[in-house]
């Protein structure tokens, strides 16, 4: 992974859309949290941020260099047949 190819400057949108989810969402997240503490049913759902940094750091390049052009069809298609 090459540090230097990484752009800094654009890092500020989606770290301000991760602040508002999470403001958003805090009470949802506060009770995941707690039924993952305190439910061995959801246990393994502490696993689930490792598990899935993990899939990201594996594909990181590929995600990087994905193609940035927004499908917006194919995500309307897919919101139309699943509706």
């Amino acid at each position: 992974m090459n540090l230097s190819r990484l752009n800094y400057r654009g890092l500020w949108k989606p770290a301000l859309i991760a602040a508002a989810l999470a403001f958003l969402y805090v009470t949802v997240l506060t009770k995941l949290g707690n039924a993952w503490w305190t439910d061995d049913n959801y246990s393994h759902g502490l696993l689930v941020p490792f598990v899935i940094g993990y899939m990201v750091w594996l594909k990181f390049d590929d995600i990087r260099d994905a193609d940035k052009r927004p499908m917006a069809m194919l995500g309307l298609g897919t919101v139309a047949v699943h509706c």
